[in-house]
């Protein structure tokens, strides 16, 4: 697991790409929230979770915006919703397909590397505007499973429990689908279906990584304190925090992006064999 990390930080770390699309993605959401009326200066837990992935950022962020937003048109709540949807959907499907090509391609020399990142940044655009209503999709799919959840545990005064449980199920168990959509280039569906599959691969990688990003998640929402004063902007501190977890979201894509790409032979055969068949164990070379 520590190499499978590492490769997701250092990807992360090396990309001025991914680093300043991450921090300007921070910005945009944070201009959508505070428009519709959803301020969040006075709650760092919550900003730091403006780039979670899915259903981390339903969850824990855009349900309790939309409802908790200042306006009380219906039309103007769903023109946000849409909106934030497409723009994560953009987001993912730009990140995954970049990550993709800088980890599958060959290393660069000094001579083409500016060669590389343009032809990179380019190929993720295209690639990202094919995927993008899959994407949409995806990210509807989740937010709606986020509204069902809330409902559930409302109606059934299940209160945190049933929200924790959905984190947990959804995390483990999805966490792969928009990476999946990003590189196979299929479905909503066939991406959970996969998905899902990915998750029972033989070996405790994918528990251990997954349940600790969720753990980071619930830690930052549940104990970062609120600001005592009601700023209409966050201050400098809360703007590092909100960045250095939008570098650890994006790393933790780029880790689920890259652990796919070493099971996915397998799986991707598993899923062709049918059913009663499982994915067999990797080589300890690929893990």
């Amino acid at each position: 697991m520590a190499v499978t990390v590492a490769r997701g930080l250092r990807t992360t770390g090396e990309s001025p790409v991914l680093v300043i699309s991450s921090f300007l993605a921070a910005l945009v959401l944070w201009l959508i929230f505070t428009a519709y009326g959803a301020h969040l200066a006075r709650f760092p837990g919550l900003m730091a979770m403006l780039e979670a992935l899915p259903p981390v950022h339903s969850l824990f962020l855009d349900i309790s915006a939309l409802v908790g937003g200042s306006s009380s048109s219906g039309i103007v709540a769903l023109v946000f919703l849409a909106g934030l949807l497409a723009i994560r959907a953009a987001l993912l499907g730009f990140w995954v397909s970049f990550i993709r090509s800088r980890l599958a391609g060959p290393p660069e020399g000094e001579g083409d590397r500016a060669a590389r990142w343009t032809e990179s940044v380019l190929g993720a655009l295209r690639q990202s505007a094919r995927l993008f209503g899959a994407m949409v999709g995806m990210e509807a799919g989740f937010f709606a499973l986020s509204m069902a959840t809330a409902f559930v545990a409302v109606a059934f005064a299940l209160g945190q429990f049933a929200v924790i449980a959905a984190l947990v199920g959804g995390v483990y168990f999805f966490v792969y689908t928009p990476v999946i959509i990003a590189v196979e280039g299929v479905g909503v569906r066939e991406g959970a279906r996969l998905s899902f599959r990915a998750a029972r691969f033989p070996g405790p990688r994918h528990m251990v990584t997954a349940f600790s990003y969720l753990v980071v998640a619930l830690f930052i929402s549940v104990f970062i304190p609120p600001s005592r004063v009601a700023a209409a902007t966050p201050d400098l501190v809360t703007w590092l925090f909100v960045l250095f977890m939008s570098f650890v979201h994006v790393s933790a894509l780029a880790t689920f992006t890259y652990r796919w790409l070493l099971i996915r032979d397998r799986v991707l055969s598993a899923a062709r064999a049918g059913p009663a068949r499982r994915p067999v164990r990797a080589s300890s070379s690929l893990r």
